[in-house]
């Protein structure tokens, strides 16, 4: 993990609240692993949530088996289990992937080496979003329409934007003790309208439909939602 001792206890704040729980379902390191097993053992975990990434979409979640994902990766159903303990175990940290491939430790980061600038760190939110949304916007698409006949697949989902939702909402309660917040809004009601301004579906709508770029989308989001959460500089 990324060392952020010289930055802002904002940054202690986000990690705290957003590692808590991530990779709970892998399996437990013994005392000692040496450099090359580690290696191994990542590309395998590698192989496995790419096979079971071409499954869940073409199969859907509940129709694939641990079995047939082990098929698939070329490993055994013992390697599985051992793994990942059990099918949303393995759900789970292919989301986990899905945030480190959008850059989430650089983003925390970002965010708090930008502490005491309120603006700046809402542009590194932004930013983190769209990477997410570009890269991983059709499979979370799918994997959310998906979970409406799926209680754990939804469960999944719901668990990681709650998770997300509470790095928000601690670096706003901070924006809110601050005096950044503008006057009629909480941290718990500047959090629930960055999601609805900063999210998928409005990334979906603009970029794939009505044919925005992701600059402009981003830019848009960035000013809207400056606009709407934060005092302007006069009034702090």
């Amino acid at each position: 993990m990324v060392d952020y001792n010289h930055y802002s206890s904002t940054i202690m704040i986000m990690e705290e609240v957003y590692w808590m729980g991530f990779g709970d379902d892998s399996m437990e390191r013994g005392p000692y692993e040496s450099p090359i097993r580690r290696e191994q053992a990542e590309m395998t975990r590698q192989r496995i949530t790419g096979a079971a990434r071409t499954l869940f979409l073409k199969r859907g979640y509940a129709r694939t088996s641990l079995k047939q994902v082990a098929a698939e990766a070329g490993v055994s159903d013992q390697t599985i289990y051992a793994v990942f303990r059990k099918k949303s175990g393995l759900l789970q940290a292919i989301m986990d992937e899905m945030d480190l491939a959008a850059g989430v430790e650089q983003s925390m980061a970002d965010i708090g080496a930008a502490h005491g600038d309120p603006e700046r760190q809402l542009v590194h939110f932004v930013a983190y979003d769209r990477r997410l949304f570009e890269r991983e916007g059709d499979n979370l698409l799918i994997m959310r329409n998906a979970g409406s006949s799926e209680p754990e697949l939804a469960e999944t989902l719901r668990t990681g934007r709650e998770r997300g939702r509470q790095v928000h909402l601690r670096i706003f309660s901070i924006w809110e003790s601050d005096g950044h917040l503008v006057e009629s809004l909480n941290a718990e009601t500047a959090a629930d309208l960055y999601h609805a301004v900063s999210s998928m579906d409005s990334f979906d709508y603009l970029v794939h439909e009505r044919g925005w770029t992701a600059d402009d989308w981003e830019q848009e989001t960035i000013r809207v939602l400056c606009g709407a959460l934060l005092k302007s500089a006069e009034e702090r």
